[in-house]
């Protein structure tokens, strides 16, 4: 898909988001330095750009302490042009939970249309869950890199999703009693088609990114080292009916449904084997900021948005020649905004300049 018209972001407003009462932070074209103390609220500033962006938290599984401690309703807005056209977002967050988003004025009527508006990746130290957790954390980055890119495939997911629900709720409440195998059939027959669509989606979005996955790697590191994901899944190269059917008296006793692809796992591998057990914390370190970077050139490729690119705290990854490296690459590949966060309020913008890039800062007082 070619690119088409690029967003670029000028400023953006916090009001009583997290630590931050009021905080307005202006946004250069390309590379933006969020400098400060540990404390700060540069990672606070962040997740509220991640938020305008994908809806929810990066960094948080609820939206229940977003709001500054003792306040009700927090908001965060932004705004830029898209091409001559001017461009206003604004979220905004009340207690328990009611969240809207609005562009120009207009309100988002479903917030799970909005995922791909403006594409984002973050690198951040939290990421190394991906290689420690089980497979439900990475399961969550591959949809998320999927969804972005493709709108039908959030659509797909959240649907078999709400299905999965119900037919886990059928068995949990007639577990100890008749599990009618006309009641479950049911349900498997609306999410099997979906099953079909999202397994072909993932196996077409690994097709396309281990090379360039691997590419990066290799970039990255210097090193010849072999990496690669391996999609492990029980059901998606089978009809997924006759297994459901199979399974159906281990499903009641275990209250659930216990195949499908909700239970998929992305493999992460370094020379054949398992990196979690065989990788020393540097090669776990590199791997993860080469998936992140595939994934933005991945989403700068396929869709027809720009990505911003966070970075938080990545000099704990990288020592000084290695993250000089990394914002070499980026100035040649990076088609959109990045925001770096340090606590040394002259590192990262000197090692800017030496490439000849002129930073826009931002310095958050303590």
């Amino acid at each position: 898909m070619s690119v088409g018209i690029q967003k670029h972001w000028e400023g953006l407003r916090l009001f009583q988001f997290k630590k931050h009462l009021e905080l307005q932070i202006p946004m250069g074209p390309s590379f933006n330095c969020w400098l400060g103390k540990n404390g700060s609220g540069k990672t606070n500033a962040l997740d509220a750009l991640y938020y305008l962006c994908m809806t929810k938290s990066y960094f948080h599984f609820t939206d229940q302490y977003t709001p500054t401690q003792g306040k009700e309703e927090c908001s965060v807005k932004a705004w830029g042009h898209q091409g001559e056209q001017p461009f206003e977002i604004l979220l905004t967050l009340r207690r328990p939970g009611k969240k809207q988003i609005e562009i120009n004025g207009k309100a988002i009527e479903k917030l799970s249309g909005h995922i791909g508006w403006q594409p984002i990746v973050v690198i951040a130290p939290q990421d190394s869950i991906l290689i420690t957790e089980g497979s439900e954390e990475r399961r969550k980055w591959w949809d998320a890199a999927i969804s972005q890119t493709q709108t039908a495939y959030l659509q797909w997911l959240i649907q078999y999703n709400h299905l999965l629900l119900q037919r886990n709720a059928y068995l949990k409440n007639n577990a100890r009693s008749f599990i009618d195998p006309e009641s479950l059939l049911l349900y498997d027959e609306m999410m099997a088609p979906l099953s079909v669509q999202i397994g072909e989606a993932r196996k077409q979005f690994l097709n396309d990114f281990i090379p360039l996955f691997q590419d990066i790697y290799a970039h990255v590191t210097g090193q010849a080292e072999s990496v690669n994901l391996v999609w492990e899944s029980d059901v998606y190269t089978e009809d997924i009916l006759p297994i459901w059917k199979a399974k159906m008296e281990k499903d009641r006793l275990a209250e659930r449904t216990t195949s499908g692809l909700h239970k998929d796992d992305l493999l992460f591998e370094l020379n054949h084997m398992p990196i979690k057990k065989m990788g020393s914390q540097g090669q776990q370190k590199s791997f993860l900021i080469a998936l992140k970077l595939a994934q933005m050139i991945y989403t700068q490729q396929n869709t027809q948005s720009n990505v911003i690119l966070l970075l938080d705290d990545i000099q704990d990854k990288l020592d000084g020649h290695r993250l000089k490296n990394l914002l070499s690459w980026l100035k040649k590949n990076l088609k959109g905004q990045v925001v770096i966060t340090d606590t040394d309020t002259s590192r990262i913008p000197e090692l800017l300049r030496e490439i000849e890039i002129d930073p826009t800062c931002h310095i958050f007082e303590s």
